[in-house]
């Protein structure tokens, strides 16, 4: 996409993360060299460039049948961290790959710890921005929150707007106080939750129960993906596999040990079942 659309507008893009997504484009520009080329810059909002300690709970999740891939990925000390951090060579993820500003806060629950050198946001050669540094130590911006603040916008947009990393001194932290648009983007980020909610919960009440169990007995895995060949071959990472994921196959219900596990899991099965004869019909 970022090819396209460098080549579609004749000039090199800028791009704009948050959270996870950060991680995910850092290993993007890391493995995949040539995207350099049409990217003048990154911006990462709240990113996990070191992983979180936030997953922890997938070990609990383990425990008792399996927790999501991109969770166990996102972990301090996953395999996907240490391949991505591997600061081998200037080319590692450990290390900025185009003009890149982290911004980023240290009431952050999601993405944590998030202080000092040791952050896990931060990333080596970028502009590191801990939104208390600009705004104060009392400005509390939690994960859910970073891309409503109006300091984050500010930080955002001194680099957007100037094709650079941000810098600290260009912002102007007056902007942090402007608590009108900060409870607008609340506000807006709230109705789209609620509808999210909306949706999830309420609407078609029968089709979501069977997408949450399957849910449950396909996407979870026992254990973090192998990482593929093509990371090994850079020497960030060993035992790798060129045949897929790690628990790729489909797994059982993970609650089939009890009773309203193995009641449930029976629904989702006579549904798929039906499902199927009538397809087939």
């Amino acid at each position: 996409m970022w090819c396209n659309l460098a080549q579609s507008s004749g000039r090199k893009v800028g791009v704009l993360s948050y959270s996870q997504g950060g991680a995910n484009v850092q290993w993007a520009l890391t493995f995949w060299p040539s995207l350099k080329a049409y990217v003048w810059g990154f911006v990462a909002i709240a990113p996990p460039m070191r992983g979180t300690a936030a997953p922890a709970a997938c070990t609990a999740l383990v425990a008792i049948g399996g927790c999501f891939p991109a969770l166990l990925q996102m972990n301090l000390n996953s395999e996907y961290m240490r391949a991505l951090n591997a600061g081998t060579d200037a080319g590692s993820g450990a290390y900025a790959q185009v003009p890149t500003t982290t911004v980023y806060s240290a009431n952050d629950e999601i993405v944590t710890p998030n202080i000092g050198r040791n952050a896990v946001s931060y990333l080596e050669g970028a502009s590191n921005i801990m939104i208390q540094n600009i705004c104060g130590v009392a400005h509390v911006v939690d994960h859910f929150l970073m891309p409503a603040d109006p300091g984050v916008y500010a930080v955002v947009m001194d680099a957007l707007l100037n094709q650079r990393p941000a810098m600290p001194s260009n912002i102007d932290a007056s902007l942090c106080n402007r608590i009108g648009n900060y409870l607008g983007g609340a506000a807006s980020l709230l109705a789209t939750d609620l509808r999210a909610i909306y949706r999830t919960v309420i609407g078609n009440t029968g089709q979501r129960v069977g997408m949450i169990l399957s849910t449950l007995s396909t996407l979870q895995v026992p254990a973090e993906p192998y990482l593929q060949m093509y990371v090994c071959q850079r020497g960030y990472a060993t035992g790798c596999t060129p045949y897929g994921f790690r628990g790729g196959n489909r797994k059982q219900f993970i609650l089939n040990d009890l009773p309203i596990g193995r009641t449930l899991g029976g629904l989702l099965q006579s549904k798929q079942k039906k499902k199927k004869m009538k397809h087939n019909s």
